[in-house]
């Protein structure tokens, strides 16, 4: 059934379920009842995202001219990696690659156990005999934690009972006191 849309004349076609239909659009209808209640049906606006100009209704809040226009407005920039700049590819992630992200780790050796013993490992590469028995040293003694380079070198044996009087007694008194020093 043909039927002219009471706001813009244009014949539409209405389908048969819909026999009281009066306005070939939604928009004509708005206009239609904007203009009835006394309001102005349309305004003129400037998308703030492109620059053009567009007609909106008054009572609408739309400020773009387009859905594409609001997501573009919408969108955010990735962050940044942490450690190269390069932006991440999702938005939780701090580093741009799993090469970023391990470069990023401490390092043994700046804080870690591993890295304490690393240190000593590469100050001391070559055994020396035992401060005590002049056995071939195999262990490496490490009297005070806080320098990790210096290391007396003591048989199994002579490490085992230097711990264990050091267990028992508070003093260091099994520690030689003239030892050659490994650095």
């Amino acid at each position: 059934m043909l039927k002219r849309c009471e706001q813009c004349g244009i014949e539409f076609k209405t389908k048969h379920y819909h026999g009281g239909q009066r306005f070939c659009s939604n928009r004509c209808s708005g206009l239609w009842t904007a203009k009835e209640r006394g309001q102005s049906g349309t305004v003129r606006q400037q998308c703030p995202t492109c620059g053009r100009e567009f007609s909106a209704f008054a009572g609408d809040k739309r400020k773009h001219c387009s859905a594409e226009c609001y997501h573009v407005a919408k969108r955010t920039d990735r962050p940044k990696c942490e450690v190269c700049g390069k932006p991440v590819r999702l938005m939780r992630n701090r580093y741009c690659s799993k090469h970023c992200s391990v470069a990023a780790r401490p390092r043994p050796g700046t804080g870690s156990w591993m890295g304490f013993y690393q240190r000593a490992w590469k100050a001391n590469p070559d055994t020396m005999p035992c401060v005590l028995c002049s056995e071939p040293g195999k262990h490496r003694h490490h009297p005070d934690y806080g320098k990790p380079e210096f290391v007396l070198w003591l048989c199994t044996g002579c490490h085992r009972k230097l711990h264990a009087d050091q267990r028992r007694k508070t003093g260091r008194n099994a520690m030689p006191t003239e030892a050659p020093i490994c650095e």
